[in-house]
């Protein structure tokens, strides 16, 4: 079996208050996808924000840029 692209899962996990959650933390985590990126040649990347809790603004931020946003409370829903 042979694989042509390289896919990664690429997240950040922010334990703030949602009023301290900013653009730049998605910045970030973009730069920090590339240089990953380039160094293992992956060709795919998903990408995710995990956070304490966000404002509907920063939500729609994250939605806008195909950053999947999970918060804390998420990983206790069934």
């Amino acid at each position: 079996m042979s694989y042509d692209k390289k896919e990664a899962i690429i997240g950040e996990y922010k334990w703030r208050k949602a009023e301290k959650l900013s653009p730049q933390i998605l910045d970030t985590l973009r730069s920090r996808a590339a240089l990953l990126s380039s160094k293992f040649g992956i060709t795919k990347i998903h990408l995710y924000s995990f956070a304490k809790e966000s404002s509907p603004s920063f939500k729609e931020l994250a939605e806008s840029q195909k950053v999947r946003l999970i918060l804390f409370d998420d990983f206790w829903k069934s």
